[in-house]
């Protein structure tokens, strides 16, 4: 059975220095800074690792008020992606506009729906730029003079 398993699986291999995160999953709540644990990180961190310690045990610098052995295994770590690069960042471009306000440059509006809540109706709009598609924006309502915009993902 285990060959089966590790027929696709490649091994995660770490060097000193390398910034990974602690899996949440045998931990107390108080290390995870909660009192519920489904309400607590999943995982935690990041830290370094300073030391490999045999066939995929790695050494951790662990903060003092953590008190736990620092020795953990690779099913129990994963590496650190900086936030940077997690999520690709949409620039809108800022215009000015002939009556002196800034606004969106914006080419064509592909299309639109309208959405209905108790309080506020609400319009999904999909508009695209010069440069592609920018996304989905929610306008709400709330008077006839004024109008916000709460991005959607």
């Amino acid at each position: 059975m285990a060959q089966y398993y590790n027929q696709n699986r490649r091994p995660q291999v770490f060097t000193v220095g390398d910034e990974v995160l602690l899996s949440g999953l045998n931990l107390a709540e108080k290390h995870l800074g909660t009192t519920k644990r489904k309400l607590g990180p999943r995982w935690i961190g990041p830290y370094a690792v300073t030391k490999t310690i045999g066939r995929g045990y790695y050494q951790l610098a662990l903060p003092p008020k953590l008190r736990l052995h620092p020795v953990f295994h690779t099913s129990l770590i994963k590496p650190y992606i900086a936030a940077d690069h997690r999520r690709a960042v949409q620039r809108i471009f800022k215009v000015r506009l002939p009556d002196g306000t800034e606004g969106d440059l914006v080419e064509d509006i592909i299309n639109h729906k309208k959405k209905k809540t108790r309080r506020r109706e609400c319009r999904e709009i999909s508009r695209s730029k010069e440069i592609g598609i920018i996304g989905h924006y929610l306008w709400f309502q709330f008077s006839r003079k004024s109008s916000t915009c709460g991005k959607t993902y």
